[in-house]
């Protein structure tokens, strides 16, 4: 290993590990739900390609889904389902263009974006599996990046993206379930 290569493995800090962060939601109690069971599919599948780059996040959205799910329902019904479906859950990472000149070396500019969007259904099943009723919400968030941002300044950046998206799909969701939902909320 060249002096060089291991002066760059010490400057450099390492992403932060995936229980180092942790999603918050707000202080609600969970909507109590006329279903016997709660169940969340991902159908979103990252294609683990530029540019998309959710699976380099802490939290996935798609993980920040299934732990809202759990934290904002609760089954009490004797048969039903409340099935969660992620039809998207993607974090895209753009480079931005940055000035090349000479002045850029005194100035310090935004490097990459990151823009992420959810897409889910929340459908109530009877016991049959027929549809009683369903709603689908989004959300979108952005959030830059400096050009000169380390890996943990990176992994701040999406997590912060999962959890605006989180915020952003739980106001949206809880309003279209107040609307919609009420005749299977208890």
């Amino acid at each position: 290993m060249s002096v060089g290569t291991f002066f760059l493995f010490a400057c450099s800090s390492p992403p932060l590990q995936k229980t180092s962060l942790s999603l918050h939601f707000k202080d609600i109690p969970p909507y109590l739900v006329d279903v016997a069971a709660i169940e969340v599919i991902n159908r979103y599948r990252s294609p683990f390609n530029d540019p998309y780059v959710e699976h380099l996040s802490p939290v996935t959205p798609a993980d920040a889904i299934r732990s809202w799910a759990s934290a904002r329902f609760r089954a009490v019904g004797q048969e039903g389902t409340l099935l969660v479906t992620i039809a998207d859950g993607s974090i895209e990472g753009k480079s931005l263009d940055t000035n090349k000149d000479f002045k850029a070396l005194f100035i310090l500019e935004q490097g990459a974006n990151f823009v992420g969007t959810l897409s889910v259904t929340l459908e109530v099943l009877d016991a049959q599996n027929a549809s009683l009723g369903s709603i689908v919400a989004y959300s979108s968030a952005s959030r830059t990046l400096a050009e000169d941002a380390s890996l943990t300044d990176r992994d701040y950046a999406m997590f912060y993206v999962t959890q605006a998206l989180l915020d952003a799909f739980d106001s949206e969701a809880s309003r279209q379930i107040d609307k919609h939902f009420h005749l299977f909320l208890r």
